[in-house]
């Protein structure tokens, strides 16, 4: 029988091998590359025992890496244990293809190789896979490891529904604190979602930028997509940016919710980054026609901001009791003086309105800036 036959019978075998699962799993691989000078050949094979993986839950806390770990290296033990043969076999045969019998002599070459060295190595293996002795070995040792990866499944499931119950309760117990901080017009304890959906800011697209327990105030920016080219191929990137609208709005110590549109100055690169970068403070500024350094040392009730300021030499005061500048909001003290915003005490001054907390300043020179909204209150 000629080389080229017997070859063939080889490769039949052990293709029919490679096609029956029965008892092992085997994957067989060829490669063959030529040159003029030489033929090169690779051969490799891997001979396993199948097995039924036992799938678990992932750590859905990402916190119990004992566990997990544990159940990866018995994982990993088990591929060891079921992968009972692995292999690879190169050979080159140097025969030039170019002369007049090269190609022949290659061919042979070939095929006894095949026959002598890979054939007869791959059939020696299979056999030794699948004795009878060796497969009961294997499996009652995958049986015995697979019993421990049982044994942990319930302390895996008993760790994530903990996790989850705990999760559960703390959103239930995050939804209570944030009911209660938007009940109580304490709006500067609850998280951003929640102020977000209470607030309803009117832009499709938005950003809370700043929180004020001071200012009992939120400042929300709008945004939206923005293109530009970056990276080493100049590539299209996309992020959100604020459009320089913004929406402060909050609610009073009074209970009363309010909020206004407003512009706030954004600065950034032609990226897009630091363009979140807002302040309360920014806002106030634009609202009430102050200066957002001046706000430090102000302070407000309702729609009226106070802020200590000397007032110009040629501005003539006159005596007044009290002043109300805004509906409800009375300014008043035994020496007040004032004229237009301008207004000064010898005494401490009483602010007081009809539901917001009152106000003492004390002694000193004033100016009144009031927010410049229309039909503010």
């Amino acid at each position: 029988m000629n080389t080229e036959k017997r070859a063939h019978q080889v490769a039949e075998k052990i293709n029919k091998i490679v096609a029956d699962k029965s008892q092992v799993l085997v994957w067989y691989h060829t490669r063959q590359d030529a040159v003029q000078a030489e033929l090169r050949l690779h051969r490799e094979w891997k001979i396993s025992v199948p097995v039924d993986v036992i799938n678990y839950p992932r750590d859905i806390s990402g916190q119990n890496g004992h566990l997990w770990g544990e159940m990866r290296r018995l994982e990993w033990e088990i591929t060891q244990v079921s992968l009972v043969c692995q292999r690879e076999i190169d050979h080159v045969i140097r025969i030039n293809e170019r002369t007049k019998t090269g190609p022949p002599r290659r061919a042979e070459a070939k095929n006894l190789w095949l026959i002598e060295e890979v054939g007869k190595q791959f059939i020696t293996d299979y056999r030794a896979a699948t004795s009878k002795r060796n497969l009961a070995a294997i499996r009652k040792n995958i049986t015995d490891l697979q019993a421990q990866q049982k044994a942990l499944l319930p302390k895996l499931r008993e760790s994530n529904s903990l996790y989850l119950a705990g999760k559960k309760s703390g959103k239930a117990a995050r939804a209570a604190a944030n009911a209660e901080a938007l009940k109580s017009g304490r709006f500067w304890e609850a998280d951003e979602s929640a102020l977000k959906n209470y607030f309803h800011p009117p832009f499709n697209k938005n950003y809370i930028a700043d929180v004020s327990e001071k200012w009992r105030a939120c400042l929300i920016l709008e945004c939206e997509s923005v293109s530009y080219r970056a990276g080493y191929n100049n590539e299209w990137r996309h992020k959100l940016s604020a459009t320089g609208e913004a929406y402060l709005c909050g609610i009073d110590d009074n209970g009363d919710e309010w909020g206004h549109r407003c512009r706030v100055d954004i600065g950034h690169d032609q990226y897009g980054n630091g363009d979140f970068e807002a302040t309360v403070e920014d806002a106030m500024s634009e609202l009430f026609e102050i200066s957002a350094h001046a706000l430090s040392r102000c302070e407000r009730q309702g729609d009226l901001l106070f802020c200590p300021e000397p007032i110009p030499p040629e501005t003539e005061l006159h005596p007044q009791e009290t002043w109300t500048p805004r509906e409800s909001h009375n300014i008043a003290s035994p020496s007040l003086q004032r004229n237009g915003r301008y207004f000064r005490a010898a005494d401490d001054i009483q602010i007081t309105h009809t539901s917001h907390a009152a106000v003492t300043l004390p002694a000193g020179e004033y100016r009144l800036y009031p927010l410049q909204v229309a039909d503010a209150d």
